[in-house]
């Protein structure tokens, strides 16, 4: 079994929608892992000082509101289960006994997943994905050039939380940079299912939509398969 002290530094990979307060101030963040320390977020405004921080977790039960300090910051930050542009770790200051409690228990259950996997659930498809924050863009005709970001990424396609959401079966070209060996990657892709700002959506993604690659070649499907396997070889896990 886990030790405290292991289950207070496990770090969940784990992508939700979060909004912190600081200074009269109110910004929109995704949070990129979780540990019952605290959380790292990715944000496009750094707060200052000591935070407001409220998102939801993978359990059903309410969402998470705490009080976070700023432990660190920076830009063009590579993270093990992602790559951030710009990114925070917020330190929890004060959080309810029964919230530390509800992280615990992910944590638990994330290290005794007999098969290694990323993150709490994996879809039904069972197409595997990993968390992957990074800028990204959807291009079309009907709504020109959208700027966003992805939250995680298979073989197959990839989610992406954009400036406005899109209609079931729009189709059109997302460009991003992927990690080696894809690189530059600039897909046709099909909005395959929403997740609109309407309740009940997935608790673990903000408002967003799942993009279906289309037209891809072997070579391309083959370095996709490549980078979500070395991705998830880089999670941190530990045996309980």
């Amino acid at each position: 079994m886990p030790t405290n002290e292991e289950l207070e530094s496990l770090r969940l990979p784990f992508v939700a929608g979060s909004e912190l307060r600081w200074n009269a101030r109110r910004d929109r963040a995704l949070i990129c892992n979780l540990s019952c320390g605290g959380v790292l977020a990715h944000v496009d405004r750094l707060p200052e000082g000591e935070v407001e921080v409220d998102f939801p977790l993978p359990d059903d039960g309410p969402p998470v509101h705490a009080r976070a300090a700023v432990r660190w910051s920076g830009p063009a930050f590579a993270e093990r289960s992602g790559f951030l542009p710009v990114a925070c770790g917020l330190g929890f200051v004060e959080i309810e006994p029964e919230i530390r409690e509800r992280i615990a228990r992910l944590a638990r259950r994330y290290r005794q997943q007999p098969v290694p996997a990323v993150g709490i659930a994996q879809p039904r498809s069972g197409i595997l994905r990993v968390p992957l924050i990074l800028p990204c863009r959807f291009r079309s005709e009907s709504t020109g050039v959208l700027r966003g970001k992805t939250c995680n990424v298979s073989a197959f396609g990839v989610y992406v939380t954009l400036e406005r959401e899109l209609e079931l079966g729009s189709q059109g070209q997302l460009e991003l940079d992927l990690p080696p060996p894809v690189g530059s990657f600039a897909p046709r892709v099909t909005v395959a299912w929403r997740n609109p700002d309407l309740e009940p959506r997935p608790h673990a993604l903000p408002v967003g939509c799942g993009l279906r690659f289309e037209g891809l070649g072997r070579t391309e499907l083959a370095a996709l398969v490549r980078v979500v396997d070395e991705l998830l070889a880089q999670v941190p896990r530990g045996r309980g």
